[in-house]
């Protein structure tokens, strides 16, 4: 019988004593798709949480490390599954390591959030209503668990490679298809156990990591992290035009200044916060104010509020605000406020 979850580490051995909240992680190793030592992933954390300390002052403590035998499940679930498996202690922020074709292409992607849905906060209702996120995203409802899918050791500055399945193949000698910063042609020079690119060797920021892919991991875990804290996915990696200088100036991990800003920024936010209107819910009481919409669209299960015009109604960041019957089919109905998620 397979046994899908195995901790390695102690829960308590890494956790930090200082007094300032850190968000507590907890790393799951598919080992159908990997062998990492719980060492390097151990270094890897504290690697990711020395570079996000200087960024925006929050930490990391590495609260568990699991290994488990997964096959091809989706990476949110197995992300799910631990967390509603381990409600008496939740972890702030899950990192699957896990092979698929986004993560062995991208590096790695953000997971949904647990505790977006109605039933997930159900769930953390009955059986951890007292969990809060340390750095809880404005974006998000209050009390969210955070996830990414990553990929271990991933290919960067790979020459001479084509992806076969979900595995890089070395098919040529030369550089082709985009790779070496868009340089045809190169000779492939095999280093650390992979051909690379030679021009990217000797880059300040894509040799060291190339050197020691735990930099490149610590990276892609902070990056991910920082999607939570926008709501324009793959459009918060530059900032706009229109954004001031010197938030563009706070950038960083290839996440626009916002995002980082907004990180730097977070506070803690709890199950049992009082929810802003466009965040899901279970009753009327959770909500700062009115109901808890239960009857869609736009969004059903949502914190809504009476109003008269648009202008009537709460912004929430990324949102846009619509006033409109609570009941379609009801003329007599109050008028209460939607929202229209922002793009993606």
């Amino acid at each position: 019988m397979r046994l899908p979850f195995r901790c390695a580490i102690p829960c308590a051995l890494f956790l930090a004593s200082a007094a300032a909240a850190q968000i507590e992680v907890v790393a799951i190793v598919n080992q159908d798709h990997y062998q990492v030592p719980q060492q390097d992933i151990a270094k890897t954390v504290a690697l990711a949480s020395q570079s996000l300390s200087a960024a925006t002052g929050k930490t990391y403590s590495l609260k568990q490390v699991v290994f488990g035998h997964f096959g091809a499940q989706d990476a949110t679930k197995t992300m799910h599954d631990y967390v509603k498996s381990h409600f008496a202690d939740p972890p702030d922020y899950v990192i699957v390591f896990h092979k698929d074709i986004n993560s062995v292409t991208a590096g790695g992607y953000m997971l949904t959030p647990f505790g977006t849905t109605r039933e997930q906060l159900a769930l953390q209702l009955q059986n951890s209503p007292g969990y809060c996120n340390p750095a809880g995203s404005p974006y998000t409802p209050p009390g969210v668990i955070y996830g990414a899918a990553l990929d271990w050791h991933h290919i960067l500055g790979g020459c001479g490679y084509q992806l076969q399945g979900l595995n890089w193949v070395h098919v040529q000698d030369t550089s082709f298809g985009g790779q070496c910063a868009n340089q045809q042609g190169l000779k492939c020079v095999f280093k650390f156990g992979e051909w690379q690119c030679p021009n990217l060797l000797n880059d300040p920021v894509f040799g060291p990591q190339i050197a020691d892919r735990k930099l490149l991991t610590a990276f892609s875990m902070n990056h991910e992290l920082l999607h939570a804290f926008g709501f324009k996915g793959n459009a918060d990696h530059m900032c706009a035009a229109s954004v001031p200088q010197p938030v563009k100036d706070k950038s960083a991990f290839n996440m626009c200044g916002t995002n980082v800003i907004a990180l730097k920024n977070a506070k803690a936010r709890c199950v049992l916060d009082k929810r802003p209107m466009g965040t899901v819910c279970t009753h009327k009481n959770q909500c700062n104010n009115s109901f808890c919409y239960e009857f869609g669209p736009p969004l059903a299960n949502a914190c809504s509020h009476t109003c008269n015009t648009a202008a009537d109604c709460q912004t929430v960041p990324g949102k846009v605000a619509q006033c409109r019957k609570r009941r379609l089919d009801i003329p007599t109905t109050d008028n209460s406020c939607f929202y229209v998620p922002g793009p993606l």
